[in-house]
């Protein structure tokens, strides 16, 4: 029988429990840009943006915002990546009649061997879940590249349940960015990174945005991870690239949604 110290025995509980601690942690990759991505663009005329980001503060604009950087991002006259960067730069909130009910969090992670024609992209959602981290996005073609923390994505997890043995493979990512950024202090709302993971972290979180399949996290979500359809590679770590993205509008929930039926019942008393 092999005989094992009382250090050994002592660490080998650490050891597994920094796996469980690691596997938890969203990745930490900084990057998502293809390497042959075309340059970026030396500057953007006022005219590429809405009137509403035209119309902000030149101070609000000057914190949030890359200069020049337009919402096509670094796509130049790559169409394809274009019109990606211009879905995750749009600001209009989906109004609600745009809103798909039939489009929640428990149907965004269902699972699938290749989900990216399940729903289409440009569709109002609301969805509710349990928020475990927020956390700061890459440095990515929509934001012109720029490492600049504030000038950046900022990424959501969402969880269809608050119990830490969900495997965390299991979240949907949900999307705050720069321009939504920029509105929100406009309204005198703080929507940094920092704000948002003290705020929303460890809470029932409902979202408003826009469907968006991220294609660059193609091959690291399950539900599409054997469908040969590419991306940076990383290992799995999410359920879907499917994402709202950006998300317009959220609130914090007091506990978990009730059931309809639970909540019918509540209405007719």
């Amino acid at each position: 029988m092999r005989k094992f110290s009382r250090v050994t025995l002592i660490a080998l509980p650490l050891v597994a429990l920094a796996a469980v601690a690691c596997a938890d942690e969203p990745p930490l990759r900084d990057s998502v840009v293809a390497p042959d991505e075309p340059a970026c663009p030396p500057g953007a005329s006022e005219r590429d943006e809405a009137p509403a980001v035209r119309a902000l503060a030149p101070e609000i604009r000057e914190r949030f915002l890359v200069p020049g950087c337009p919402p096509r991002g670094c796509a130049g006259d790559y169409e394809p990546q274009a019109r990606l960067n211009l879905r995750k730069n749009r600001i209009d909130a989906p109004p609600e009649s745009a809103i798909d009910p039939s489009i929640t969090l428990g149907t965004l992670s269902a699972l699938s061997s290749d989900d990216r024609e399940r729903w289409k992209p440009d569709v109002g959602a609301r969805i509710t879940g349990y928020v475990r981290h927020v956390w700061q996005g890459g440095v990515e073609s929509a934001n012109c590249r720029t490492t600049e923390l504030m000038r950046r994505d900022t990424h959501i997890d969402l969880y269809q349940s608050a119990t830490p043995d969900l495997p965390a493979n299991r979240r949907i990512v949900v999307e705050v960015t720069p321009r939504i950024r920029a509105l929100a202090a406009a309204r005198g709302e703080d929507w940094s990174t920092p704000a948002l993971k003290e705020r929303l972290e460890n809470h029932w979180v409902e979202v408003v945005g826009w469907t968006f399949f991220d294609s660059d996290h193609c091959n690291e979500a399950a539900n599409t991870v054997d469908a040969g359809c590419g991306g940076p590679g990383g290992g799995v770590w999410r359920q879907s690239g499917w994402e709202l993205h950006p998300i317009t509008s959220f609130r914090v929930l007091p506990g978990p949604p009730q059931p309809e039926s639970a909540a019918a019942g509540s209405d007719a008393r």
